[in-house]
């Protein structure tokens, strides 16, 4: 709108190796480049990123320091086209710091990672790796950026522009980092979940609609590789990872809730994969940088394992707590003396590599689940019921990269089966409440989350419940509407859920004739919900535009969003969320008397 064209670059790629930069303005009038850079290019270690300007006021220009990791990042904001600008923080006396902003992170404690750093360094940051800013082209007070971490943003931006003025930074999302998910356990008692991640350690999931206040701590791992609990004394929990300096492994005796380190044999650089004993009396560790390790009590002290490759996986036998398996490149490893020495088994025709997942069956012993393969050799689902001394291939799987367990279906005798593989020549997340015989696919087609191979379980006090790893989504859960297990049923009469509710309208962003809105139900009574309407009125004359995660119908002011397919099943205490754009003119006041299938529903506050 002024004439100008606004440049930003770094030198180096990013995230993690900062460079040089520049700023640089396009007058389109003169085609004359002006470099307008906030630092001196010598001063610079981090390259610009995060270019925005702001639509309502185009004199306002917003950049980041892109890969600028200690002490912090940086935002630059020009108010004059870049002529001069100023700066989110800036020194008064080294290490002594002035922020013309705030923050608060008490929606998502864990962001401040429990540190206590020495200044100039803050917890929570500002950020890192911010290669994206941007401000809302409607609203000048509304900025997000991204991070390494979450996404952050404000609502008052324009108070940096007062003298003495801060403004507030908060996060701008519900959840947990788009990280990679490496192991998910569920124990019989205690926190639902366990979360094994990369870049933020992991979590103990006591809700699963509520973020957790912090990460696993005690040793903080960047990345935790993998976990387990003891099957028969849930509260002992092992996890391994990595870290720069100190323990790569961890115990816990009270569910995961508080660790204390162990020590490292000789020549570990990495987590591996753990296996706790049945009755937790012993783990099995399979670490990088050496070979397998066994130790009684919490790992003071290891002892090598023979009979068995380095670099193995190792899982635990579910009820005899000596028993422990292990595979490496095509072969079943068998240790029946706590993980003091293993034998190859004689089972041929398993896959050739090592990417395989497998697991032993709670409740069942030498009872083994083992999936995984490669397009070029062996491929499937292999259930042992002997210990692992002989596989049989499950007819019908053509690919599996997972398998978990979780509580039986009513009237079946064995646990629910859940894999992510290939069955009748279609991808997806399967359910088996017959031991394998047939599956039912428990995703669709909009639903594929990309990579869900790394792990998989159900969960043991909840039947059709499956918590998935994603590969950047986080942790995805979901529960089923089918109560009574076998087939999952077809599209039935309009649902008619049971139970008390109550209901959080949020409008996330809103500009002249229209917004956007968040809705999260939730089922507060004590029954499941198979499938659910939600009916509620606007006070004036907004109209839904379009709507996500659910279904609508409007007549004049009356709405009433419907379940889609996948998020008909709403347990007690769980929620489910959908959310809608729409246009209004006069006032956008919030709904009222919402409802589900006639049942007021409260307004959360």
């Amino acid at each position: 709108e002024n004439g100008y064209l606004y440049l930003a670059y770094s030198d180096t790629g990013g995230p993690y190796d900062g460079g040089k930069g520049r700023l640089y303005r396009y007058a389109t009038a003169t085609g004359t480049w002006t470099d307008i850079s906030p630092a001196a290019e010598a001063d610079t270690y981090y390259g610009f990123s995060g270019l925005t300007v702001d639509r309502q006021r185009p004199g306002t220009v917003m950049a980041t320091a892109y890969s600028s990791w200690w002490p912090d990042t940086q935002i630059f904001r020009s108010t004059d086209s870049g002529a001069t600008w100023s700066q989110a923080w800036s020194y008064t006396s080294y290490p002594d710091r002035e922020n013309r902003y705030t923050m608060d992170v008490s929606s998502s404690p864990w962001l401040t990672w429990g540190a206590n750093p020495t200044p100039p360094e803050q917890t929570p940051k500002l950020g890192w790796m911010t290669e994206a800013l941007e401000i809302d082209p409607f609203d000048s007070d509304r900025m997000m950026y991204g991070t390494g971490a979450t996404i952050y943003g404000t609502q008052n931006l324009t108070n940096w522009d007062e003298a003495g003025g801060t403004f507030a930074i908060e996060p701008m999302v519900r959840g947990l980092e788009e990280t990679a998910v490496n192991d998910l356990a569920s124990p019989p008692s205690g926190a639902p979940l366990l979360s094994a991640l990369g870049d933020v350690g992991g979590f103990r999931h006591t809700s699963l609609t509520e973020v957790p206040s912090m990460m696993y701590t005690s040793p903080n791992f960047t990345s935790t590789t993998s976990l387990d609990f003891a099957e028969t004394k849930p509260d002992v929990v092992v996890r391994a990872g990595n870290l720069d300096s100190g323990p790569h492994i961890a115990f816990s005796t009270d569910n995961g809730a508080n660790w204390f380190g162990g020590t490292d044999p000789s020549g570990v650089s990495g987590g591996g994969t753990v296996a706790a004993g049945a009755d937790g009396s012993r783990f099995v560790w399979s670490p990088a940088g050496t070979g397998v390790q066994y130790t009684t009590g919490f790992g003071t002290s290891w002892q090598a394992s023979t009979g068995i490759p380095a670099g193995a996986i190792v899982e635990s036998d579910r009820v005899d707590p000596t028993t422990f398996y292990g595979f490496k490149s095509g072969k079943f490893y068998v240790s029946t003396d706590g993980g003091a020495s293993f034998t190859a088994s004689a089972a041929t025709g398993l896959p050739a590599g090592d990417s395989v997942r497998f697991k032993a069956l709670p409740g069942g012993e030498g009872d083994v689940w083992l999936a995984g393969g490669a397009a070029d050799g062996p491929y499937g689902l292999w259930h042992s019921t002997d210990g692992g001394a002989t596989f049989t291939k499950l007819p019908g799987v053509d690919a599996a990269d997972t398998v978990g367990f979780g509580k039986a279906a009513p009237g079946a005798s064995y646990q629910t089966l859940f894999t992510s593989a290939e069955i009748g020549g279609v991808r997806g997340i399967f359910r088996s409440t017959d031991e394998g015989a047939t599956w039912t696919r428990v995703n669709d087609d909009a639903h594929q989350w990309g990579w869900t191979g790394a792990a998989i379980t159900g969960d043991p006090r909840v039947y059709g419940r499956v918590y998935v790893a994603t590969n950047g989504r986080g942790v995805i859960y979901g529960d089923t509407s089918d109560t009574g297990g076998g087939t999952d049923p077809g599209p039935g009469p309009d649902p008619t859920p049971t139970g008390a509710c109550e209901v959080t309208y949020t409008v996330t962003n809103q500009w002249s004739g229209g917004f956007q809105a968040d809705v999260r139900l939730t089922n507060t009574g004590t029954s499941a919900w198979n499938g659910w309407t939600l009916d509620w009125s606007f006070p004036g004359d907004q109209k839904v535009n379009q709507m996500w995660n659910a279904e609508h119908t409007q007549s004049g002011t009356s709405v009433t969003a419907r379940n889609v397919g996948w998020n008909a099943g709403v347990a007690p205490g769980a929620s489910v969320d959908f959310g809608f754009t729409g246009s209004w003119s006069g006032t956008n006041a919030e709904p009222e008397g919402f409802a589900v299938a006639g049942r007021a529903c409260p307004t959360a506050t």
